[in-house]
């Protein structure tokens, strides 16, 4: 155990001097003694995100958020790597990582980007939850509303859709014009040639 907590120190210390491929290969040395060692599993997710390799990140991560979800700081370093990895095109993996690292208490930024991800996965179903969980927590969250929207419209639901739309037009009247697309652009919205109609329509 000793020489564990040394390797972390020295790993702290190298990745805070700025030499953060000193600081990941002695997190590996370690590993490679204690592969179930989660301090040393944080501290490379953390390295590695640093570095630019979100992926890497995130396989270090799991295992901490499977051992030890309640750690506030796996949690919050979950998202950031997860919204690193949608912005990339992996919305599988942020899925995946988010779902570990979300619960009740999460704020509504983790569930927004839990939503996006499960939209870009086609499942409509968990990223209505998700936007819902989002909306929740920040009532006023106008992207979570337009989101959500668009994804009710996508499951066939256009009455909750149009509730949804209302609700974002509502928030912040700026949105229509993702709106008013979203509506007209998809097979399962509703053409509007009225505008003005439209925009009563969802402000109640």
């Amino acid at each position: 155990m000793g020489q564990i907590d040394s390797l972390i120190r020295s790993a702290v210390s190298a990745f805070n001097a700025g030499s953060p491929d000193s600081a990941q290969a002695l997190c590996l040395e370690g590993l490679r003694l204690a592969p179930d060692d989660m301090a040393l599993h944080h501290l490379l997710a953390n390295i590695l995100f640093a570095k630019g390799d979100p992926q890497g990140a995130a396989l270090h991560l799991m295992p901490s958020l499977r051992r030890q979800s309640a750690n506030p700081p796996a949690r919050k370093l979950a998202a950031k790597i997860a919204r690193q990895l949608w912005e990339r095109g992996d919305p599988e993996t942020a899925a995946a990582l988010l779902t570990l690292a979300i619960d009740e208490a999460s704020p509504a930024s983790f569930w927004f980007d839990l939503g996006l991800a499960r939209q870009d996965l086609q499942d409509l179903e968990g990223a209505a939850a998700a936007y819902r969980a989002a909306l929740e927590r920040q009532p006023t969250l106008a992207e979570a509303a337009v989101n959500l929207g668009v994804v009710l419209q996508e499951a066939g639901d256009l009455a909750g859709a149009m509730a949804a739309y209302g609700r974002a037009y509502r928030l912040r009247p700026s949105t229509f014009g993702m709106i008013a697309h979203a509506l007209t652009s998809s097979p399962k919205g509703r053409l509007w040639l009225d505008l003005e109609a439209l925009k009563r329509a969802l402000g109640g």
